[in-house]
């Protein structure tokens, strides 16, 4: 009995001191796996925050130079040409004039606007006949200028001719060029162009109170053409046009400011 007691007691203490040599074991092998996990953790991270910044930068860059540049072009209008002088006492100007575009070549341009107002409008027997000035509109695509001569021997009045200059390129464009720069097809311009005229032609009638006007409708519709047409953007880049149309008083026809839409 003795014998018996003697070895249960024996087995149980064994298990007991297997037991507590095993619990080291255990949690030694526990924490190395948990320092392992943790150290792997903090190189992914590392690696994941080195290069997650780079496409960043580079994006960033490419806005910013984007603006810059954007910002770094510059638009200017001023004077090729002005003249000054007086006919009884009054005092007028003979201005013509020049496109300036940073990092544009716009000499030839310039040149084509000054012998073309000189040619019209100073050159011969025309000195000192006009009065003139200009505005002018700055859009994303395109700079137009309205330049306006009043003829001072003719009953003041005021021819206008529009130039339309390409912001990319420094060049002259056509008035088809910017209807299409517009969104809108030549046919569609015309349309719509004609729809003006018809409510133009309307008011004149109905300003004169008589039917005699009724032959500027035909008239006018025969100059839906670019020859006596000059489209332009004007505010806001709003598709716009100065129309050579017939009316009532004065020589008969006038240069009429008119918006598209």
């Amino acid at each position: 009995m003795k014998k018996a007691i003697l070895i249960t007691l024996g087995l149980a203490i064994g298990m007991v001191l297997a037991s507590c040599r095993a619990m080291p074991k255990t949690i030694e092998t526990t924490q190395q796996d948990i320092l392992v996990t943790t150290r792997t953790a903090a190189v992914e991270t590392t690696e994941e925050t080195t290069v997650a910044p780079a496409p960043i930068t580079t994006t960033t860059s490419a806005v910013e130079a984007m603006n810059s540049e954007k910002e770094s072009c510059k638009i200017e209008v001023t004077d090729a040409v002005s003249r000054s002088f007086k006919i009884d006492d009054e005092q007028y100007s003979f201005k013509i004039p020049k496109v300036t575009i940073s990092g544009v070549n716009t000499d030839a341009t310039n040149e084509t606007i000054k012998s073309e107002i000189d040619k019209e409008f100073y050159d011969n027997d025309k000195k000192e006949n006009f009065d003139s000035d200009y505005k002018f509109f700055v859009g994303n695509k395109a700079v137009s200028i309205l330049v306006s001569n009043m003829d001072l021997n003719g009953g003041e009045f005021v021819y206008v001719k529009v130039y339309n200059i390409d912001v990319n390129t420094g060049k002259l464009i056509s008035g088809s060029e910017v209807v299409k720069l517009s969104g809108m097809t030549d046919g569609d311009f015309f349309k719509q162009v004609k729809t003006i005229y018809t409510k133009f032609d309307n008011n004149e009638i109905k300003r004169c109170e008589t039917k005699s006007e009724n032959n500027y409708i035909k008239e006018n519709m025969k100059k839906i053409s670019f020859k006596y047409i000059q489209p332009y953007f004007g505010d806001n880049g709003k598709l716009c046009f100065i129309g050579e149309v017939n009316c009532t008083g004065g020589a008969g026809f006038s240069y009429e400011s008119f918006t598209v839409g």
